[in-house]
């Protein structure tokens, strides 16, 4: 974690605002959410503070991978809109975790999805490699990425 300050200036006003940041960032426009992945300590760390992740492994040159990331962002925004489903979407590129990619996450092709959960992420739930987001959407199902809801909710 670092501390960020920004100071703004206005005629009349100035204006201090602190935040933290954490080595993930967040893309979000129009209701959605997709975590950017920085690396494989931000990769370690978003499998440990979520239920359920699912991470797409993706590359800079991949033009399937360019191409299907408009499909993802709608997916993630769809399981950030439903309240029953909990899995949270991030997306790295190869280039950020060198040989991680294949030996860590075993990464053969691009994209390949991976459902994780369990006791700090560390449980691979699922695997879709290529780009099949009804595979992908049943997979998440099949893996019971429910929230609990509380009383009184359906």
């Amino acid at each position: 974690e670092n501390q960020c300050r920004v100071t703004i200036f206005q005629p009349i006003h100035q204006i201090q605002i602190t935040y933290t940041y954490i080595k993930y960032k967040s893309e979000v426009s129009n209701r959605m959410t997709l975590h950017e992945l920085t690396d494989a300590p931000s990769v370690e760390t978003f499998k440990s503070t979520n239920a359920n992740t699912l991470i797409c492994f993706s590359a800079t040159w991949c033009g399937p991978c360019k191409q299907s990331k408009p499909q993802l962002i709608e997916l993630a925004a769809s399981y950030e809109q439903d309240p029953t489903i909990d899995v949270a979407v991030g997306i790295v590129y190869e280039h950020t975790l060198g040989d991680a990619v294949s030996s860590e996450y075993s990464v053969r092709a691009f994209p390949t999805y991976v459902l994780f959960g369990g006791s700090n992420g560390s449980e691979e739930r699922g695997r879709v490699t290529g780009i099949d987001f009804d595979a992908i959407r049943k997979m998440v199902e099949d893996a019971g990425c429910k929230k609990v809801l509380g009383e009184g909710n359906t």
